[in-house]
């Protein structure tokens, strides 16, 4: 309905505009009246008007004075004069405050309803294109937000290359690289009566106690007849992410496909509000799902190239938090220099005996040191090992996370019990590759690609990444995919411009910089060869189809 306001001071005359037309039936409402413009305005500050119709030659205050408030206060009211012959020069102070449209008194139904009628088109018309206004920002808006979650994302997993830095301050991301920030990592706890199956097959009762059933949650599987955790893994995310938009600048969460059943939130320095974050995120899981948290919160850290230790902090805070055996002093200090490179060399030789003697080295001089040293070292190689195995496509499936059970790490005493473990791990992984087909590999590859199509992906750096040789990948990838890598990545990446296109009103240089074309004018010829038509008539066609 539109609302409609008539002002006049004659009783006669508003009785006579209510029987003239039928409003109800033309989608009107005649919400209110007034007897002057001082009435008017009152009647303005209680209630929303779509439409003002107004007599000029009023007591107290005039329809001159009337406009005048409508125009700076309310200026998407339409206004409407009802005016007779002789008030030429009320007519005039009408026209300078720009009122729609004049009707002459006595006022023609035949008139009133072709004027309102008029306006109700010219209404409907701007309320249209404020939905739309509104929904493109939104889209935009996050569109930008899973810009900066896959930016963050790949500071906590350490991947500090310039193609990714580069894209830093198109997306506001400059300012949190000189920011202090706390990784919080959460994850659901299960039902304290849920059973768990450890792997021998056998129902594990400490499983029963409050920390195993915590860890277990993610690392094992839950009989039947109980809700697990991971069914209630999508409104969990959902409670995180609309909790984070009320923080937007103060918060980002990320999601690692490598950790599904966890959420982590990259926390700037301000330790009230995030501790009133994460209060609200147990009390709303809690009272919506059912279900207990369990965080971990890293050390304060500065800087992107020390998000990924702040992550690795997090995971570690997680695994131990609420265990059976949890030890409150485990993880105090800093987080050691483990060599990354160092082991992922080593890793991709090939040589399982140079990685155990690697890892015998770490654990031993952690030992050494003292027992808490070497429990937190531990978890910290075991950590890292599975990270680089993942990313380097051993696949490793999220129930077989090795460090996700505290109380089986924390048995291993010894550096011998320790290595004997990571290498029967590390033999398991190596099956595990073995049996993986192409097709499996492939599905990553086009992942990947759909996931960083923003970033400068180049042939060379893919084959890299999925460790195959150049050549060999080109040719596999065409006939795995049915074309080029460059024409698959050309598609992605013109595919979401034409997305951006059709839903948000950024500039073609800002679209280039989000689809990873190095500017706007490449990216336009690349887009006119590719659709016969240039972006900005594109996005007016799609402008001019949307509105039919």
């Amino acid at each position: 309905m539109i609302k409609v306001l008539l002002v006049d001071d004659e009783l006669e005359i508003r009785k006579g505009l209510h029987l003239k037309v039928n409003w109800q039936q033309l989608g009107f409402e005649i919400a209110a009246e007034a007897i002057h413009g001082a009435d008017a305005i009152e009647k303005l500050e209680e209630q929303p008007f779509d439409i003002v119709i107004t007599d000029m030659n009023m007591p107290i205050m005039d329809g001159v004075a009337l406009l005048s408030h409508i125009q700076q206060h309310y200026p998407s009211i339409k206004s409407i004069v009802l005016t007779g012959y002789d008030d030429f020069e009320y007519t005039k102070a009408a026209i300078r405050h720009r009122a729609i449209e004049y009707l002459l008194k006595p006022v023609m139904p035949d008139e009133l309803e072709q004027v309102i009628l008029q306006l109700k088109d010219i209404i409907m018309k701007e309320r249209h294109e404020r939905i739309s206004s509104l929904e493109s920002s939104r889209r935009q808006q996050r569109w930008y937000m899973e810009i900066r979650e896959n930016f963050a994302l790949h500071m906590l997993k350490g991947d500090l290359s310039p193609i990714i830095l580069n894209k830093a301050p198109l997306i506001a991301m400059e300012e949190w690289d000189s920011d202090k920030i706390q990784v919080v990592t959460f994850g659901l706890k299960a039902s304290h009566d849920l059973l768990m199956t450890d792997e021998a097959g056998t129902s594990d009762e400490s499983n029963k106690q409050q920390g195993g059933n915590a860890v277990h949650a993610v690392a094992g599987k839950p009989h039947s007849g109980e809700h697990s955790a991971e069914q209630f893994q999508l409104p969990f995310e959902l409670i995180a992410r609309e909790l984070v938009e009320h923080y937007s600048e103060q918060a980002l969460i990320c999601k690692d496909s490598n950790y599904p059943n966890l959420v982590s939130l990259v926390c700037r320095d301000g330790q009230v509000q995030r501790q009133h974050m994460i209060e609200t995120m147990l009390q709303e899981v809690k009272q919506h799902l059912g279900f207990e948290l369990v965080l971990g919160i890293s050390k304060q850290v500065c800087g992107f190239s020390q998000w990924y230790h702040a992550y690795m902090d997090a995971l570690l805070q997680w695994s131990l938090s609420n265990s059976e055996l949890h030890q409150a002093n485990v993880l105090h200090g800093q987080i050691s220099k483990l060599d990354d490179e160092v082991l992922l060399r080593l890793l991709q030789k090939d040589e399982p005996n140079s990685v155990l003697q690697y890892i015998r080295k770490i654990l031993t001089d952690a030992i050494a040191r003292s027992n808490t040293d070497f429990v937190r070292q531990m978890f910290e190689v075991l950590i890292t090992l599975e990270r680089l195995l993942q990313e380097h496509k051993t696949i490793v499936a999220p129930t077989d996370a090795i460090w996700l059970n505290p109380e089986r790490v924390l048995k291993l005493t010894t550096v011998d019990k320790a290595l004997s473990y990571i290498q029967r791990y590390l033999q398991e992984r190596e099956g595990s590759k073995k049996q993986e087909s192409s097709e499996d590999i492939f599905h990553e590859v086009l992942q990947y690609i759909d996931q960083n199509y923003v970033y400068d992906i180049s042939l060379p750096s893919l084959a890299e990444k999925f460790n195959y040789n150049t050549s060999y990948f080109s040719e596999l990838f065409k006939a795995k995919v049915g074309k080029t890598f460059v024409q698959y990545l050309s598609d992605v990446r013109m595919k979401q411009a034409c997305h951006l296109l059709e839903t948000t009103d950024l500039g073609l240089s800002d679209i280039a910089e989000l689809t990873g074309f190095s500017n706007a004018s490449y990216f336009s010829s690349r887009f006119k060869k590719c659709f016969q038509i240039a972006p900005s008539e594109y996005r007016l066609q799609n402008s001019n189809n949307s509105s039919i």
